[in-house]
């Protein structure tokens, strides 16, 4: 075998190539990540905001309907409370 002054394939060093490669790989993740979740969807904060009015608005509309029903119905709904109350004591006492 003759002896050249190139290094051999087995004997070469490729650490910088594998670390540049890892760094461009995470470096590419990241910028996937940051592009995907604040970049393009500048309108997140909008929706959120909006989700946040309608859950608002329901639980208002929720309150409102409570006390409806309270003022209306309250009474009758109390009497059957006693009654499923006084039926279960009846039934656990057997």
């Amino acid at each position: 075998m003759r002896k050249d002054s190139k290094v051999e394939i087995e004997e070469k060093s490729y650490s910088w190539l594998f670390f540049i490669c890892s760094l461009l790989l995470v470096l590419s993740t990241f910028w996937a990540i940051v592009d995907e979740t604040w970049v393009r969807r500048p309108w997140k904060k909008y929706q959120n905001r909006f989700k946040q009015i309608e859950y608002n608005n329901e639980q208002n509309k929720f309150a409102l309907a409570d006390s409806i029903f309270n003022r209306e119905q309250g009474s009758f709904y109390q009497q059957l409370q006693e009654r499923l109350q006084h039926s279960e004591t009846v039934l656990d006492g057997d």
